[in-house]
């Protein structure tokens, strides 16, 4: 099933305008909604790799601490600490692209907002047109089942008389 929603950067929901067959007529919309959905899932990524760097520089800190300590005691020099380095650097890169996602998201959502109410009155016409439409459809077919079920209603005579074995 298509959900009819999106999450937007903010993490607000946002209509699925294909999933309401809108697409094609809203569709500066529709590609405001799909980046909205893209940065949030990029920032989604980063957030996680963030997390994995900050818990892997902590593993690796303590790792060095006691390989330093070892090398103390033996008397040799201590260890180097490239790969912290290398996760610290990663670490700050991955906060600037976080920072320039969350940017980047907050100019989509006011490019979308100031399209919604630019296209508002048309684009409501469309969805106003389209929801009677469907409810008509749904009218009719209420109606062609309403006609069949009544079909049925001489049939339970039959079957009330055939169950009192014909007798009326």
């Amino acid at each position: 099933m298509t959900r009819t929603t999106i999450t937007g950067m903010r993490g607000s929901p946002l209509p699925n305008l294909e999933a309401h067959g809108l697409a094609k007529k809203m569709k500066l919309a529709t590609a405001l909604i799909a980046e909205q959905d893209k940065l949030r899932r990029r920032k989604s990524e980063l957030d996680h790799e963030r997390q994995r760097l900050r818990e892997e520089i902590k593993q690796r800190e303590h790792e060095h601490t006691r390989e330093w300590g070892r090398a103390m005691r033996a008397g040799e020099e201590a260890p180097k600490n490239e790969g912290i380095e290398k996760a610290k650097r990663r670490l700050e890169e991955v906060g600037k692209e976080i920072a320039a996602v969350s940017h980047a998201g907050d100019l989509s959502a006011a490019e979308l907002q100031a399209t919604v109410a630019e296209h508002r009155e048309e684009w409501n016409a469309e969805v106003q047109a389209k929801g009677e439409k469907i409810l008509s459809e749904a009218q009719e077919i209420a109606d062609a089942l309403t006609r069949k079920l009544s079909e049925t209603e001489s049939l339970v005579g039959v079957h009330t008389w055939l169950g009192s074995s014909g007798q009326a």
